[in-house]
């Protein structure tokens, strides 16, 4: 007989407690909450999220064919950017996509849309893509990731320099109306 306990229960428990001394309150366990409109989970995979914003997406893209009975491509791209994509970005610097189904799932919505229009059933997605001039939601992600990464380096967030950060390390970049040297 083993003295290692389940997988399940290896995790240690703890329970928080909030409030004054005299007013103690415990605070209960929860799956998942929603904050600022991003569903987050016990386990911070974010799958409940990404399903419901890809569902949301449909809906979205649903009506749009509902309503029009023509569509061109710049009126696509047009309603595309301006409906669908908000609704797939939104807050995507806190829930990025790290699982490549996440990711393969965000894509496909993409994908799928861009072969309804008249004329692009047989091209390749790559094809499409460039002859609509938008970038791949994947593309789009990455881009917004560095672009956080540019402003935190940059010192954009009004936030304390953290302790894991080795303070000796700072970035080489030139002042405004000078010449980089190298």
């Amino acid at each position: 007989m083993s003295d290692t306990l389940p997988r399940k229960e290896q995790y240690l428990t703890h329970i928080y407690k909030m409030g004054s001394q005299n007013d103690i309150v415990s605070l209960q366990e929860t799956i998942e909450e929603t904050d600022l409109g991003i569903i987050i989970d016990n386990e911070l995979s974010f799958n409940t999220h990404i399903t419901h914003s890809v569902k949301k997406a449909n809906k979205i893209v649903g009506m749009i064919w509902r309503t029009f009975t023509f569509l061109d491509e710049d009126m696509f791209k047009k309603l595309f950017t301006s409906l669908v994509r908000p609704v797939i970005e939104y807050g995507n610097c806190v829930w990025s996509p790290s699982f490549q189904y996440h990711i393969r799932d965000i894509e496909n919505l993409q994908h799928q849309v861009t072969k309804l229009l008249p004329g692009m059933c047989n091209m390749e997605y790559e094809d499409r893509l460039k002859r609509l001039n938008l970038p791949s939601l994947a593309f789009r992600q990455i881009r917004g990731d560095m672009i956080e990464a540019f402003k935190y380096c940059l010192s954009f967030y009004d936030v304390e320099k953290n302790i894991h950060i080795d303070e000796g390390i700072q970035p080489n970049i030139p002042q405004p109306g000078t010449m980089d040297s190298r």
